[in-house]
């Protein structure tokens, strides 16, 4: 403790820790534990702190002042920010290569969707299942009033795989028809 004790002295009745930086040795004021925030919220909400990350809110508030576990508290405030998480945009993900998909034959590989909703036709139709053959393009469609998985069932025995025989693959985009 005695070499902890050296770091701080009294200035003015104001405890100072001593550091050393890149500019030399320096003085910072000694915080008490009630005003933290209030510091906390001048460097880093101000309107001239501008929002600041945590690096540059941290900087500027090491230069002047120092209590312990600063650094975690500068962290945990600066990524418990309402208005940082409102304005702060998520990660991108890096987009991956479109895989080359290789068919040999005529329906061995489908893709389905179904598009809609449209206005109702005179026939009480609102919504068309799609689907198309990966190899020569070929697309199958059928009219149908709802897009339920029964719909999407149907519609793939009789169109195609008692048509063109059953593919090795299906594709769809995981749409709620599809995954029922």
């Amino acid at each position: 403790y005695s070499q902890a004790y050296k770091n701080f002295v009294l200035i003015n009745g104001l405890l100072h820790r001593r550091t050393l930086s890149k500019q030399g040795m320096r003085l910072r004021l000694c915080v008490p534990q009630g005003e933290r925030l209030e510091i906390l919220d001048a460097y880093h909400c101000d309107r001239w702190a501008a929002h600041l990350g945590v690096k540059r809110t941290l900087g500027r508030i090491e230069e002047r002042y120092y209590w312990p576990r600063l650094r975690q508290q500068v962290l945990n405030y600066v990524r418990e920010c309402p208005q940082c998480q409102e304005r702060k945009t998520p990660p991108v993900e890096p987009q991956r290569h479109m895989e080359i998909i290789c068919v040999e034959r005529p329906f061995e590989k489908v893709e389905m969707d179904i598009l809609g909703s449209f206005p109702v036709s005179t026939g009480g139709k609102r919504n068309i299942i799609v689907a198309v053959n990966y190899l020569t393009k070929w697309a199958e469609t059928r009219a149908v009033p709802t897009a339920t998985a029964r719909d999407a069932a149907e519609f793939f025995i009789e169109e195609i795989v008692l048509r063109h025989g059953a593919p090795e693959g299906v594709v769809t985009d995981c749409g709620k028809c599809f995954v029922a």
